[in-house]
């Protein structure tokens, strides 16, 4: 995935950052 649609997803969601921190 996107870098920068993982961030942004990870920021939105707050608890996402785990999951896509590890892939």
């Amino acid at each position: 995935m996107n870098l920068m649609i993982a961030n942004k997803y990870c920021i939105s969601q707050k608890i996402g950052a785990g999951s896509f921190g590890e892939i």
